[in-house]
């Protein structure tokens, strides 16, 4: 028996073959493999041959050879691959699990903003005091002695800790701050915040790019509806202080990352936004990322459950808006651009973020959290630092082993590793999240192949696939 009528008899498409039609260029496709992570353009006359059922007796044994070793064609059947990509996560994990630790402080969990749809007024019925409870300066000794308790290596540490609340830079803490900010810079860091900017104003000598990487702020719609949304407790409106304050950012070279907040109300604030923007001179500025955010809101019996889009919906509209940007769009994005520029393969994931493996955010009650969206909440701690030794509990092995193979849903689907699966905690509660909707990541793959393609086609030969 010849090697080309072997072939013919075992070989067929991979079920974890995903092409990808290329809207710029006729009968042009992208392929995907879903773990393999290769990536390959190809005719469309291979992905009609692939389909066949004589795969064989159509392409040529060259074409075959290649298409086999990218995974594109297989012997094995469905059963046997979805088995190797459960294998092949748990090892994907496991190295994720060696790799650079991240470290964040949760100042305190006091904000003077009230926001209706913040998943952390789940922990408000701790009480005032609880709340408004802020690091003390043993605390965070205790905190940075604990990061080389969890990561002997200071090399595998993250470079750029996290300061979150709550809201972290409230003018009343800035003595803390900044003693949380000496004591790392001193020990090699750098630092990044995620504020709703504020107070930002009474930070300005400390917003450097000696200091600060970036800081993340927030931003409700255009005026009206923002200050609706984001409402300073005591002072009222916040649209134009925060406004100027994104100045100061940006003016001191620190990168101002916007998180546009869009909802079914302020979804059409988008361009006025950006002329905004542009108006001001932010636009023009490299230190300006302005991204779109879907608003999901946590409590359902909350009136702005209403307002809220389906993920899809939010896609499609933010598709034809201002501005596309958005992490997850972010991420296949420059997936791809490494494959046009430097022909690498689709980086796997096993996991939808760091929180799954190497995140530890130490809080002012002396609790160690890996998820931002979880912080104060006893039940997900993963441990105590207080001590003179960490006390580790339960729930450490099962956010740090949970990964697509925990998924019902996630294990068998061909996307899998491409994805890496729903958010860990929306699992865990059994949420039926929007950001959660599997049919978005078709949708999201589909537009940053082409997005990405009409972006770097310049770097590839579009006449064959290549090895």
């Amino acid at each position: 028996m010849t090697n080309h009528t072997k072939m013919e008899t075992i070989l067929h498409k991979s079920y974890y073959t995903i092409p990808v039609k290329l809207q710029a260029e006729d009968n042009k496709y992208l392929l995907v493999h879903g773990y393999t992570g290769a990536i390959d353009i190809v005719d469309g006359s291979i992905v009609d041959a692939m389909n066949a059922e004589n795969v064989a007796t159509i392409l040529s044994e060259d074409e075959i050879s290649l298409l086999s070793k990218r995974g594109y064609l297989t012997d094995k059947t469905i059963e046997e691959e979805q088995k190797y990509v459960v294998y092949l996560a748990d090892v994907l994990h496991r190295m994720l699990a060696k790799l650079h630790k991240s470290f964040g402080f949760v100042i305190t969990y006091n904000c003077n903003f009230r926001c209706p749809y913040c998943f952390e007024n789940i922990i408000s019925k701790n009480g005032e005091a609880w709340t408004k409870h802020t690091m003390t300066k043993e605390l965070i000794d205790k905190a940075y002695d604990a990061m080389l308790k969890i990561e002997p290596h200071n090399e595998l540490h993250k470079k750029e800790i996290l300061l979150y609340g709550g809201e972290p830079l409230l003018r009343e803490n800035r003595e803390i701050v900044e003693y949380i900010i000496r004591k790392g810079i001193a020990l090699g860091y750098k630092f990044k915040a995620i504020t709703n900017g504020y107070d930002i104003d009474y930070y300005k000598d400390l917003i450097t790019p000696d200091i600060f990487t970036s800081l993340q702020i927030s931003i409700d719609g255009f005026r009206d509806n923002h200050n609706r949304n984001k409402r300073h407790y005591i002072e009222g409106d916040s649209f134009d202080k925060v406004i100027q304050n994104i100045g100061i950012v940006i003016n001191n070279c620190v990168k101002a990352i916007i998180r546009l907040n869009l909802d079914k109300n302020t979804i059409s604030d988008g361009n006025r936004l950006m002329q905004l923007f542009s108006d001001l001179g932010y636009s023009k500025s490299s230190y300006f990322a302005p991204y779109s955010a879907m608003i999901e809101n946590y409590d359902q019996t909350t009136s702005t459950s209403n307002n809220t889009f389906n993920y899809m919906e939010f896609l499609n509209q933010t598709k034809k808006g201002f501005c596309f940007e958005n992490p997850a769009i972010n991420k296949l994005n420059n997936a791809f651009k490494t494959y046009f520029k430097n022909k690498k393969p689709y980086k796997l994931t096993p996991i939808s973020c760091n929180s799954q493996f190497g995140s530890f955010l130490f809080d002012p009650h002396g609790d160690i959290f890996s998820c931002l969206e979880i912080v104060g909440r006893k039940e997900h701690s993963i441990g105590n630092y207080t001590q003179k030794e960490i006390e580790w509990h339960a729930s450490k092995n099962k956010w740090f082993s949970h990964n697509i193979t925990k998924s019902s849903k996630c294990v068998n689907c061909k996307y899998a590793l491409l994805c890496g699966g729903k958010c860990a905690i929306k699992e865990f509660n059994k949420l039926n999240s929007p950001n959660n909707d599997c049919n978005s990541f078709p949708f999201l793959l589909n537009q940053a192949v082409n997005l990405s393609y009409n972006k770097y086609n310049q770097f590839i030969k579009i006449d064959n696939y290549e090895e």
